[in-house]
């Protein structure tokens, strides 16, 4: 269903499915034994070309014959990747271009005027939790049914559009914080073996004074 009715003018938040707010799909790798499906024109995009943020360029490219025979699809500017397993799972990005992807990573379209990049932070901020959903297998797996059986509070464009504004002003704040955190808890690590060097070294000057 297409809720780019509601977002107009809506006072409050109206929860729906992550699937109703745009088109999803999976991708697919053309068969490296067909090399004429290789080397042309269209970009490839494979998980770890996932970074983040905007995808400007990818480093591998299919042709107009593999687009046309097998089931990969060519995603417009503006849709919104996840990476649904493997070393990259949980990594996000929203296309600077048009690309096709492979079958690790998952693509919404967003309807209408849906604002992509809350989808993104949105996407962002569970990333986690449907990994820990997907737990148990060989190896995680964020599926595609997964994620659009999810829920999303939904609103107007503008009320996404101030949410994306402060988060992006929050997230430098995040980054120090998360780096903060990180040199803390090497510390702790390092403390309990540092403490025993300066025993042992108090112990043995002592000894010898």
């Amino acid at each position: 269903m297409n809720h780019s009715k509601y977002l107009r003018g809506v006072p409050s938040f109206l929860w729906v499915r992550v699937g109703e707010i745009g088109s999803w799909s999976a991708g697919a790798t053309p068969s490296r034994s067909n090399p004429e499906y290789y080397g042309g024109n269209i970009p490839w995009l494979k998980t770890g070309d996932l970074n983040d943020g905007y995808i400007e360029d990818v480093p591998e490219y299919i042709s107009e014959k593999a687009l046309e025979k097998t089931s990969v699809r060519l995603n417009p500017v503006g849709s919104v990747l996840m990476a649904m397993y493997g070393a990259t799972i949980g990594k996000l990005g929203i296309l600077n271009i048009e690309a096709t992807t492979n079958q690790a990573c998952c693509v919404c379209i967003p309807y209408g005027d849906f604002y992509n990049k809350y989808l993104f932070y949105y996407l962002m901020g569970q990333s986690t939790a449907y990994i820990k959903m997907g737990a148990g297998g060989a190896q995680p797996n964020i599926s595609k049914e997964k994620i659009t059986a999810s829920l999303i509070p939904i609103s107007s464009v503008e009320e996404h559009k101030r949410i994306v504004a402060k988060v992006e002003e929050l997230m430098p704040y995040v980054d120090q914080y998360d780096k903060a955190y990180s040199e803390v808890e090497e510390l702790n690590k390092k403390f309990p073996e540092d403490m025993q060097k300066s025993i042992f070294k108090y112990a043995i000057q002592g000894k010898a004074g």
